[in-house]
């Protein structure tokens, strides 16, 4: 069962066999707008991105806890098609070994389909990753979220004092950036979370900047080498 994607060599989980089974299991709808989900796939993607995107794309249709699931499961299966250079007739195989109909098996073919036309996009990712993922972290993806943090008068609190004291008295508010960046080194996700101030952002900010400019001068000037030899 799911020899081919899994490999002769591994037995596959009970988890990962029934989660395989609720993906089978989608309606055709489900199937043609996850479909719809992996086309749309950048060729730069990130599995934080897909992820999002194929649980988005799922979410109209199935009940909550079957969405992030059966998402994760069809990107293993994109993931492991590429990586063991599959043929299509060996992905169908291992899903009709897990007692799909052939009902099923034909809802499932626009999402075959887009896997397909992706293949490369996932094999260029994997080639990228062996290279870059060599003991440093790569990050998934980030999220901002923005807040104010209350500034009183006073840091210190006398008990012989009443509520008039400095340390009741409201002085201003900060506006910050709390950024949460998801990396992730060897398959193993972790989150860091940082605080930023107004200065701190613009500084990061023109940092980025400078950065990408610097980078597109490197790759200009890469394909410029390239294009003379």
């Amino acid at each position: 069962m799911l020899d081919n994607l899994v490999g002769p060599e591994d037995t596959p989980s009970q988890v990962l066999i029934e989660d395989f089974r609720t993906l089978c299991g989608l309606s055709s709808d489900a199937l043609r707008h996850m479909g719809k989900a992996f086309e749309a796939l950048r060729d730069d993607f990130t599995t934080g991105a897909a992820l999002r995107d194929t649980v988005a794309a799922l979410r109209s249709f199935e009940a909550e806890p079957q969405v992030e699931p059966s998402a994760r499961v069809a990107l293993f299966m994109c993931h492991q098609w590429a990586s063991r250079a599959l043929t299509r007739e060996q992905i169908v195989n291992d899903i009709r070994s897990l007692g799909t109909t052939e009902e099923q098996l034909a809802n499932f073919t626009p999402l075959l389909d887009a896997m397909e036309n992706k293949l490369g996009a996932f094999q260029r990712r994997e080639e990228e990753e062996h290279v870059l993922g060599v003991g440093t972290p790569h990050i998934e993806f980030a999220n901002c979220v923005f807040d104010a943090r209350a500034v009183f008068a006073g840091r210190r609190y006398d008990k012989d004092l009443d509520e008039s004291q400095p340390y009741f008295q409201f002085d201003r508010f900060i506006p910050i950036v709390v950024l949460e960046i998801v990396a992730e080194l060897n398959d193993e996700a972790t989150t860091h979370a940082f605080l930023l101030t107004e200065a701190k952002l613009e500084q990061l900010y023109d940092i980025l900047k400078r950065a990408r400019t610097r980078m597109t001068v490197l790759k200009n000037s890469l394909l410029s080498d390239s294009s003379n030899r």
